[in-house]
């Protein structure tokens, strides 16, 4: 389901749905070991002892390499909890299934501990609160709906509401700046390209 696609749906439910993000703080820490992991520190890290200290990992680390499959599997679990399904073509979209005719869609698309969910403000309020009952800390944006203003953020693109029915999607600030210095756009200048009268002649009429 593609960005434009959530804010299409949005824009025609008629102020029935909106869109937030939700971050997952920490994670990888709410996901046990899926086996017996040791670390070992050195005495650069604890100048008191002159041995290095063993110890057995109890939840993953951000870094892990088995870290990412084993959030997705815990995330998946909590969702279907909530009765929401993995959609078979892209398992990192969770749906609510409609029922009957009166119901609306919940829609959560992930991206690891970032997520995005669009919804009636009653079933995205629900589940938000199902996330925190599993002792999960989130940071959420939003809601940003055409009649209420707002704004969030979701894979480097913000998604902003004025409350008088416009929705935009933007290329996130941040990531903006980073391009240009990156690309050193700050230095480069534009330049005439010259064009045969053929072909201004095409533009003119395609315009």
């Amino acid at each position: 389901m593609s960005t434009k696609l959530w804010a299409a749906v949005v824009q025609s439910a008629n102020g029935e749905l909106g869109i937030c993000s939700a971050d997952v703080k920490d994670a990888y820490l709410m996901v046990e070991q899926d086996e017996k992991v040791f670390a070992t520190t050195s005495e650069k890290v604890f100048v008191m002892t002159s041995d290095g200290t063993n110890y057995i990992l109890g939840r993953c680390q951000p870094g892990q390499r088995v870290g990412s499959k084993s959030w997705y599997d815990l995330l998946a679990l909590v969702l279907k909890r909530k009765g929401l399904e993995a959609y078979k073509a892209n398992p990192l979209l969770f749906y609510k299934p409609k029922i009957d005719e009166n119901d609306k869609p919940l829609v959560v698309s992930t991206h690891v501990d970032h997520l995005q969910i669009m919804g009636t403000e009653k079933d995205v309020e629900e589940l938000l609160q199902h996330l925190r009952d599993q002792g999960w800390k989130l940071q959420v944006d939003g809601p940003c709906e055409p009649h209420v203003a707002g704004q969030c953020t979701f894979l480097k693109r913000k998604f902003l509401s004025d409350g008088e029915g416009g929705l935009w999607i933007k290329l996130n600030d941040k990531h903006i700046t980073k391009l240009v210095e990156a690309l050193n756009l700050d230095s480069n200048k534009g330049k005439a390209v010259p064009t045969t009268n053929n072909f201004q002649k095409v533009w003119n009429s395609t315009c």
